[in-house]
């Protein structure tokens, strides 16, 4: 994407005069990111934004996104998303080649250490703020912006199909991991089957959560969610799981030395007592103790994602050298294993920071 066509794009939203630069942010897997600074030599002031075309090869109507941003503003002001509406009145842009782009204020955000606890205690209770505050959304209201997101079983049965296609190199390759996908497969149906049987209830879920998605003060106080174009129907097991995935993982998603995986109990536990400062006695106990089961059934998902995609030939994620994906399968199933091991102590630790919920 050239300045010429970003420039067409910011042509279609009222700018505060002035010269305008525009540079790309990295970090972001899916949707282009761009910082739009406008700046007046004549009072000398500056105006910063963050323009984004979504991905519409992840998100096959990305219109759908938009359209649940409305809705969930419409009922409750979104902190960290302030969209700057366009000529027409809109919310977002569509270009002639259907790229759909969208303009907000820039939010700082400052770096922080996810070793830290109160961190921790930080992010769980901003993901508990953002349960709540839609907690009586009707979620029926929500498109479902990427079918089948977190249905697991339905994700190991492409994974099967894929397998009769696969390279035999390739499956030689990933032969242990294949194995450990196939004798973990009850773990799939963990919290889609409480969904679908009634025994947890449907909320909205942000199904975004690593800390990346959080706004933080220079204090370590977490502002915020940010990144909604996920948000769905889901169940916020799934939320607290995709959090934990990474945050209580010994090593980033692309470390390659399995040696150094490891899950780090005391982190969950911290997270977890955030989100229970905000959400005890507004669960459902069912809820409550669905969230242990949330963290393994995300990790064991997300390694049945990156090893589908391997065995697919990489079509999905990106890769920079041979086997990627592979590994990023290993790390996930590594953590997995290591919280089996913890699973009756994350049990436990659910059990004591609900208190409210459960004795009620």
């Amino acid at each position: 994407m050239g300045i010429d066509d970003l420039i067409t794009v910011l042509a279609h939203y009222k700018l505060p005069s002035g010269d305008i630069s525009i540079k790309s942010i990295k970090g972001g897997r899916i949707n282009r990111t761009y910082k739009v600074i406008t700046s007046s030599q004549l009072d000398n002031s500056e105006s910063q934004f963050v323009l984004q075309m979504v991905n519409s090869s992840v998100f096959k109507k990305p219109e759908l996104i938009m359209k649940n941003l409305d809705r969930l503003i419409s009922y409750s002001k979104l902190k960290g998303l302030d969209l700057i509406s366009t000529n027409e009145g809109e919310h977002w842009y569509k270009a002639d080649d259907g790229s759909i782009y969208r303009l907000m204020k820039f939010v700082p955000n400052y770096p922080v250490a996810s070793n830290n606890l109160n961190v921790c205690f930080q992010a769980g209770r901003a993901v508990g703020e953002f349960h709540r505050q839609y907690w009586k959304f009707p979620y029926e209201d929500l498109y479902e912006v990427i079918a089948g997101f977190h249905d697991t079983p339905s994700r190991f049965k492409y994974f099967d199909s894929i397998l009769e296609s696969t390279s035999p190199e390739r499956l030689a390759q990933a032969r242990l991991e294949i194995k450990f996908a196939i004798e973990n497969n009850s773990l799939a149906s963990l919290i889609i089957k409480k969904l679908v049987s009634g025994v947890i209830p449907w909320r909205v879920t942000h199904n975004d959560t690593k800390i990346d998605n959080v706004l933080f003060t220079s204090g370590g106080i977490a502002i915020c969610l940010i990144d909604f174009d996920t948000v769905m129907a889901g169940a916020v097991a799934w939320d607290i799981g995709d959090a934990i995935r990474s945050l209580a993982n010994n090593v980033a998603e692309e470390e390659t030395n399995i040696e150094k995986v490891s899950f780090l109990y005391y982190r969950f536990y911290s997270y977890l007592k955030g989100y229970a400062s905000v959400m005890d006695g507004v669960l459902e106990p069912a809820e409550v103790m669905s969230l242990s089961d949330g963290c393994i059934v995300i990790a064991y998902e997300q390694g049945l994602r990156f090893l589908t995609d391997y065995l697919n030939n990489d079509q999905y994620y990106d890769t920079s050298y041979p086997n990627q994906n592979l590994i990023r399968a290993r790390i996930q199933f590594e953590l997995l294993r290591h919280m089996l091991v913890q699973r009756k102590k994350m049990e436990t630790a659910q059990k004591e920071l609900f208190p409210k919920t459960l004795s009620g």
